[in-house]
């Protein structure tokens, strides 16, 4: 009998290894709540403040969530430094993305997930010269990423992958005093700035690379 129960206890231990999700008893999503709200750091390269909130969509297994990322665009940040021809922006955005969990060690509080969705997005910007430039443009993001809980409540997120931009509207003005007119009698032609130089810019369309990292809380 002792060598009977010895051999159970080493082929439950063997399949407690094998297998992550057993390691930890009640439901999957004990571990890592229902909902979860974080700091999303990679808007302040643009002058954004972020917010992340998540929503677990499927408590029996724990794996998929709805995630509702809003950022707002203004000058009020640090970051404005960048761009030493910016004046004053205005602006936000909007995401809206599916996260699949498909590998968790629930033990040490550790997901890895796929990522998918859409956002929106649109400023305005007024240069120095008082000219204006305003944009909207929509997007995609295909994304690979990890959770790791630091200490429960808290946990941070890293996100890599690509997504495109789509330029729905770029469009100039001027927004300082009544301009001179012409000889002959036209006013003169506004041109904006086209903030499209990289692909973090706020007038770029095309391919980008989409990362992120956040630090939040679940609940």
């Amino acid at each position: 009998m002792l060598v009977w129960g010895c051999c159970c206890s080493l082929l439950t231990g063997t399949a407690a290894a094998r297998n992550p999700r057993s390691v930890f008893q009640g439901n999957p999503h004990d571990k890592f709540g229902s909902n979860s709200l974080a700091y999303s750091f990679f808007p302040l390269i643009n002058n954004g403040f972020g917010i992340e909130y998540d929503r677990l969509l499927t408590p029996k297994t724990g794996r998929h969530w709805l995630k509702i990322a809003p950022t707002y665009y203004t000058t009020l940040s640090y970051a404005t430094l960048r761009k030493t021809d910016i004046k004053r922006l205005r602006g936000f955005s909007v995401g809206a993305y599916h996260r699949y969990n498909y590998y968790e060690i629930e033990d040490v509080g550790f997901q890895l997930f796929l990522m998918w969705g859409l956002n929106y997005e649109q400023n305005r910007l007024l240069a120095h010269d008082l000219t204006t430039t305003s944009i909207r443009k929509i997007g995609f993001d295909l994304m690979l990423g990890f959770r790791q809980i630091i200490a429960k409540p808290l946990y941070f997120d890293f996100v890599l992958g690509y997504g495109n931009r789509f330029l729905l509207d770029k469009s100039y003005g001027y927004d300082g005093p009544a301009l001179n007119p012409l000889p002959d009698g036209s006013l003169p032609e506004v041109t904006g700035k086209a903030y499209d130089a990289n692909m973090f810019d706020y007038g770029y369309g095309g391919p980008v690379l989409s990362l992120n990292l956040t630090l939040g809380f679940i609940f």
